[in-house]
């Protein structure tokens, strides 16, 4: 039996069996101008079911029908190919035209042909890409069925690659899409922004960064902050990293640069990175300058006179949202950009008390941060920060506009708008909170940069997480920047085993060869800063020493300059395909020793299909000549009668009138009319035809009487209920065939009876007449000349004996094996058709009975055909 492995296959023989739930249909192209092909195809593949899919056919009967039909059913899994069809090389041009011109390698190709010859394995294999290769004389029905199940298993499993890599590349350019998205929007920002690895190693920077360093990206790239920042700055900066990683929260600091034109302020916020398992996979720096307003708190610190008159200027002209809110909590000042913020004018505000958000009509979250804000600035009498934020309703968009001069500034609001809010104490001479000032700062351009930077890192780590292709992305050295769990699995390592070492050791042999043509294409960028992907088959080395096989697909990852960044490989475990290979290989090996068998097993085959199909024909055509002989028997029957009956009334009048002419002779007539009738009667020879009369009406009789029993026996010979059972008394049949055939020996031939007393026999009559038949013709045409046929009839315990024997020229040893063949003939060529025996033998066969031969070439020849005796009549 054939194993088929895990998947869900299923054939019912002779349709019986439970048939699995059917899903879909699996699409199989028959192409071949052979139409019994196409039906004994169809036929081997009525009860095939796959993976809950069953055949779905479709037939060309040319290669160009073949060309349209594939071309409007892309979907097509498997073609059974020809090779000759229309042209000696269609199935080939069909094949080339599939992989060349449609570019389609997903469908598996059988090649079938019933001309090797014509197409030789080795050359169809190394010029055409096909799939498997078949004679159509080698294919049995479990071959076939294997042939088909390992080429949809196939097709199915490449299906299933195929769009795993659709989802990767789909991934891969939406993540390039946020890539360039995210990099358009940090060149926007004013903000200095950076992302460190957890090694503290610059992955990426915008421009204004670049800007205040004055360094290019290819300074800063890969580097930490010891090779280009002071030293005193850059221990200030590795401890905040530090505290975030710790801590894993945000973390705030202030930087305070000395320069020739004084005095620079940076406010930095740094938050850690997660990835979708929940580890650090580094961290986000925003750094803004905060001169201005370092500059505007030591002013208030300084003297709350210029405070006081400086304030104003100052706070209704920045951007920022500006609140003094007094010791009550009573809101005694906002700047425009608040109220614009805010969407409600400045006196909605002041006078009012902040804690008591209902009394502002406004954003709960926002009145809530803004008071935990000053309540722990009054209570600490120091700095504090935080992040607060407004949530306008989904959908509402408003337009405000301030003025500053010349200039119009126009804030959008929708959604969430965050915000840095530093709160500074107003302090008396007791060192009592008089007032909070609040400064707060619009982040909600850093928020959106963090959020989607975290969001595409998940969402792309996520996928070739749970993709079950190995995938690796390596640098242009080779060293493994990042692999999958299934890559890991696949060569019996942990992802952390992997990342970091070189990928030669996992495929040693395929990675120490140099790059083929193919391969050093592929790095090579076009002017469109395309690349090429390759494909190649590798034998790829486990932990544990072991091999397999594998399907390896790279892409080159370009940079922006056109460099080579990294290189991405997806890896395929094709150990099972390889196992079908040898299989089919195996197969295929196994059947060569198998097809002068079959080859000859179906000649036998054919040659009983022939011979029945002639005996068929041959019963036909002597059930058409019975029914034709019954017709002419009765149609000659009835004017037979006419004539019959006239004779007899005919011999009485003839009789009646001789007595007559009796009495006249008798009677006294005159000389000379005496005179004149004699006269008369010797003209007319009267004496003659008193003579001849009777013996003519007497001959005439016997020939009516003969011819009525020629139809009797013409009748009785072609039975009309030829097709059922009848009662049958042998040694009449005998009798009556003799009957018919006396012309065949009349004259030359001395026939001898010799009946035993033989049972009515019940059978086919018209068929076992047919036999009497052709025996005794063959027994006549046997003797050249004069000679003897002697028919025999006798009846033992069990059988009826029937056994003709004539005296003719006998049949040689060597060619009696051959005689109950179809067609074999001894007479000349015109004579006989030489299926008189073997029609005779399979009648004899059907009525289980025997036909024996006995003969002595120049002696004569005995047919004895052996007849059971009804169960009744067995002695």
């Amino acid at each position: 039996m054939i194993d088929y492995n895990t998947d869900t296959f299923f054939y019912r023989e002779d349709g019986e069996g439970t048939i699995p739930p059917i899903t879909g249909k699996w699409k199989i192209m028959i192409v071949d101008d052979e139409p019994e092909v196409h039906e004994m195809t169809r036929l081997a593949l009525k009860h095939f079911v796959y993976d809950g899919m069953i055949p779905e056919f479709v037939s060309a009967y040319s290669g160009s029908e073949a060309k349209r039909l594939i071309a409007e059913n892309p979907d097509t899994a498997v073609m059974l190919l020809d090779v000759v069809m229309e042209e000696d090389n269609s199935g080939l041009l069909v094949t080339k035209y599939i992989r060349e011109e449609l570019k389609n390698h997903l469908v598996r190709i059988i090649l079938r042909t019933g001309q090797p010859g014509q197409a030789p394995k080795h050359d169809v294999i190394v010029r055409y890409d096909i799939n498997d290769y078949r004679e159509k004389t080698e294919l049995t029905s479990d071959e076939f069925n294997v042939a088909i199940l390992l080429a949809l298993r196939t097709y199915r499993d490449i299906i299933t690659i195929e769009n795993s890599k659709k989802g990767l590349e789909e991934i891969i350019t939406v993540s390039s899409k946020a890539h360039s998205q995210l990099t358009t929007l940090l060149a926007s920002v004013k903000d200095m922004i950076s992302i460190k690895d957890n090694d503290g190693k610059f992955i990426l920077i915008n421009n204004a960064f670049k800007e205040f360093t004055g360094l290019d990206e290819q300074e800063i790239i890969g580097r930490t902050y010891d090779d280009f920042l002071p030293p005193p700055f850059a221990a200030k900066e590795r401890e905040s990293d530090r505290e975030v990683s710790e801590t894993l929260k945000a973390v705030h600091v202030e930087h305070k640069i000395s320069g020739r034109e004084g005095d620079t302020y940076l406010e930095t916020i740094k938050n850690p990175i997660f990835v979708e398992t929940g580890e650090v996979y580094g961290l986000v720096s925003v750094s803004r300058d905060i001169t201005e307003r370092k500059n505007l708190e030591i002013e208030l610190r300084q003297s709350r006179d210029e405070y006081l008159i400086g304030f104003r200027a100052i706070v209704e002209n920045s951007h920022d949202m500006i609140i003094r809110i007094d010791s009550d909590y009573i809101c005694r000042y906002i700047n425009p950009s608040c109220g614009l913020y805010m969407m409600l004018k400045p006196e909605e505000y002041i006078g009012k008390r902040i804690n008591r958000h209902s009394e502002l009509c406004f954003d709960e979250d926002l009145i809530q941060g803004v008071t935990e804000l000053t309540q722990a600035t009054i209570s600490s009498r120091e700095k504090q920060e935080t992040e607060i934020h407004i949530r306008h309703s989904i959908g509402c968009t408003c337009q405000c506009h301030l003025s500053r001069g010349k200039q119009e500034t126009e804030i959008h609001s929708r959604g969430i708008h965050w915000f840095h809010a530093v709160a500074v104490p107003e302090l008396d001479g007791s060192n009592n909170v008089t007032a909070v000032i609040i400064i707060a700062h619009d982040i909600t351009d850093r928020k959106n940069i963090e959020a989607a930077m975290s969001k595409d890192l998940r969402l792309l780590t996520k996928a070739i997480e749970t993709t079950q292709v190995g995938f690796t992305i390596t640098d242009r050295d080779g060293v493994i920047i990042y692999t999958n769990e299934a890559e890991a699995a696949q060569h019996g390592y942990t992802v952390e085993e992997l990342t970091g070492n070189n990928i030669k050791m996992l495929a040693p042999k395929e990675l120490s060869r140099p790059l083929t043509e193919e391969e050093l294409l592929a790095y090579r960028v076009n002017s469109d800063k395309s690349t090429k992907r390759w494909k190649r088959e590798s034998i790829n080395l486990r932990k544990d020493g072991t091999t397999f096989p594998v399907q390896l697909t790279s892409d080159v990852v370009i940079d922006d300059d056109g460099t080579v960044a990294a290189i991405a490989t997806s890896c395929e475990d094709i150990t099972e395909r390889k196992q079908m290979e040898k299989e089919i290989r195996r197969h295929s090996e196994h059947l060569e020793a198998e097809v002068q068998a079959r080859t000859a097993e179906l000649s036998r085959t054919l040659t009983e299909l022939k011979q029945s199909q002639e005996q068929l024909v041959q019963s036909a055509k002597m059930a058409s000549l019975g029914v034709l002989t019954a017709g002419v028997a009765h149609e000659i029957n009835n004017p037979l009668a006419f004539v019959s009956g006239n004779i007899g009334n005919l011999e009485k009048f003839v009789q009646r009138l001789f007595g007559l002419i009796e009495r006249y002779n008798n009677v006294e007539v005159s000389a000379g009319e005496k005179s004149e009738i004699e006269r008369y009667k010797q003209e007319i020879n009267y004496s003659y035809l008193v003579s001849r009369i009777s013996p003519l009406i007497v001959k005439t009789k016997e020939g009516a009487d003969r011819i009525k029993k020629i139809v009797r026996d013409l009748r009785n010979f072609a039975r009309l209920d030829a097709a059922d059972l009848t009662d049958m008394n042998i040694n009449e049949s005998l009798d009556t065939t003799l009957e018919l055939l006396y012309h065949e020996y009349k004259n030359r031939i001395v026939i001898v009876r010799e009946y035993g007393e033989i049972p009515v026999l019940q059978c086919y009559a018209a068929k076992i007449n047919q036999v009497f038949m052709n025996l005794l013709i063959n027994a006549c045409q046997a003797i050249e000349g004069e000679g003897e046929v002697k028919v025999r009839t006798s009846v033992d315990t069990e059988k009826i004996e029937i056994a003709i024997t004539d005296n003719g020229r006998g049949i040689l040893p060597e060619i009696q094996g051959k005689i109950f063949d179809p067609f074999f003939t001894t007479k000349p060529v015109g004579v006989g058709t030489g299926l008189g025996l073997s029609i005779s033998y399979k009648i004899i066969k059907e009525h289980n009975g025997d036909i024996l031969v006995d003969s002595l070439a120049g002696k004569g020849t005995t047919f004895t055909v052996r007849l059971p005796l009804p169960c009744a009549n067995c002695l």
